[in-house]
């Protein structure tokens, strides 16, 4: 058989009890404009109609590999299971509650062709909430300034993401964290390994639960969350004390539904956070962690945005 020209990307969904937005999901990764493509959907044990409806498009899509769960092993796992089965010299993510623009994945492979030192790329999306409103999700797109976003947040959509297999394989589940933290912990694996870049367009569709866009995180999400925030802090020889790393989140950029988890928070008034980005600066002189200008200028931004309130 013939070498296909455009390399194989392999799109990795998986599901529990997604029922009622499956169906939305796998036709926006069937219907790219991107045709060589592997969806591998993980149904990490659902007990409600999750699984006859893969099955049910598995019969009419040969593209399509299904991999079954005989107990729930959380998404982590259930993407180790993934990448294991994976074909793919390109793998992307994709959660089974949101969906795709048509474009996506031939935006993606376009990219990651024309920028071969890129290892990891994401793009834009919007938060879609259950009335049909949305809120745009934006990114830093250069890598020095991903790094940096990295301190404080997920600075990549997880749901957006490909990447090189050889990326996905070497970093799967290493950390033993993982299986409860999820794509931060994971995900800053690769913070210092490989070159990242966000795309700036609005290629994905992020589903807005009403739970989520009122509640707080998980206690153990956000532990681990902090945790991850720590381990950043650490490449600089800080160790932060729980105060202060709270205070840290209060610099991360904040989406509308983020703003609405920061509760737990310390209120910005006890966060003395010219001190701390002081701080920030001085470690980073002594060990050169970031580059200079782009840490000085977003500590600059986020300053002066945290003050409008």
């Amino acid at each position: 058989m013939p070498k296909h020209p455009l390399p194989l990307v392999s799109v990795l969904m998986p599901f529990y009890n997604e029922g009622r937005y499956l169906d939305r999901a796998i036709s926006s990764v069937l219907s790219q404009s991107y045709l060589n493509l592997q969806l591998i959907l993980i149904d990490d044990n659902s007990t409600d109609n999750s699984l006859d409806i893969a099955e049910r498009f598995a019969r009419v899509d040969k593209r399509i590999t299904i991999i079954r769960h005989e107990q729930n092993k959380g998404g982590a796992l259930a993407l180790a299971a993934a990448v294991a089965r994976a074909d793919g010299d390109l793998i992307a993510r994709h959660d089974a509650d949101d969906w795709s623009a048509p474009t996506r994945i031939e935006r993606q492979v376009a990219f990651l062709q024309r920028n071969e030192s890129v290892s990891l790329c994401g793009t834009f999306a919007f938060d879609v909430h259950p009335d049909g409103t949305t809120d745009l999700l934006d990114r830093e797109i250069s890598d020095a300034r991903i790094k940096i976003d990295g301190m404080f947040r997920m600075p990549l959509l997880t749901t957006t993401t490909m990447g090189r297999r050889e990326l996905f394989v070497k970093h799967g589940c290493e950390d033993h964290t993982v299986e409860k933290c999820g794509d931060y912990c994971l995900y800053a694996l690769y913070f210092d390994e490989y070159e990242l870049a966000n795309i700036p367009d609005i290629l994905m569709y992020k589903q807005v639960h009403a739970a989520s866009a009122t509640g707080s995180k998980s206690e153990i999400v956000r532990k681990c969350d902090m945790e991850a925030r720590r381990r950043a802090l650490q490449k600089l020889d800080l160790n932060p004390t729980e105060h202060q790393l709270a205070c840290h989140e209060r610099l991360a950029p904040q989406s509308q539904i983020e703003k609405t988890r920061m509760n737990w928070l310390p209120p910005v008034e006890q966060c003395d956070l010219s001190t701390w980005t002081k701080v920030l600066r001085e470690a980073n002189e002594r060990k050169k962690v970031f580059e200079s200008r782009s840490l000085e200028a977003f500590l600059d931004e986020r300053l002066k945005d945290v003050s409008k309130g």
